[in-house]
């Protein structure tokens, strides 16, 4: 028989009451069974209720989306002890939230699993993204606009200095840079002008 000592039980005690106010969504749950530890960071981010959550399945009460199988996932928290991912679960509430998620296999086939919420950082990344490629595409069509343009055309900075000239001007010019020594016409003693 294992003798437990009690500070050992007085640790493990304040170990769990950390655990379970901890901000970070935080499960325990078997290998091949359902959650025996519900925190309320994972409350407040799902919204079930520990009473709602321990005894089910998490990936079957969270619906959880894997980046690859869970048979795969299980080969490699057997294998290597522990998995770091993103998975999508959807909360009591039907939101659909991003987890970077960090499991360990303990040795009694208990996995710690500690999520972190990156639904609006993986967004803002979309989105700053799709603004990236927006910016590209219209700064491309002005090149283009501004090329084919049949005048002369520049552009000056804030300052008054020529900085870029169109195709036409260029041509005009017989060169694809020219430089300029004196500070006429709004052009900085010794700059270049630079071709669009």
């Amino acid at each position: 028989m294992e003798r437990v000592f009690p500070e050992t039980k007085t640790k493990a005690a304040h170990l769990a009451s950390l655990l379970t106010l901890s901000y970070e969504p935080m499960l325990a749950w078997k290998l091949d069974g359902p959650i025996e530890f519900w925190n309320t960071g994972a409350e407040r981010l799902y919204g079930f209720a520990p009473n709602e959550a321990i005894g089910h399945i998490s990936h079957t009460l969270l619906q959880t989306k894997f980046p690859l199988g869970f048979t795969e996932l299980r080969s490699q928290l057997r294998n290597e002890r522990n998995w770091s991912g993103d998975l999508r679960h959807t909360c009591n509430d039907g939101r659909e939230v991003i987890v970077d998620s960090r499991m360990l296999l303990l040795d009694d086939d208990t996995v710690l699993e500690v999520n972190r919420d990156v639904t609006e950082a993986k967004s803002l990344a979309a989105r700053q993204e799709l603004l990236g490629r927006d910016l590209s595409a219209a700064a491309a069509k002005f090149a283009a606009v501004f090329n084919q343009s049949g005048i002369f055309a520049g552009i000056m900075d804030l300052h008054g200095y020529l900085r870029e000239v169109n195709d036409l001007a260029v041509d005009c010019a017989a060169t694809s840079e020219t430089r300029f020594s004196t500070g006429h016409s709004g052009i900085p003693p010794g700059g270049a002008v630079r071709k669009r």
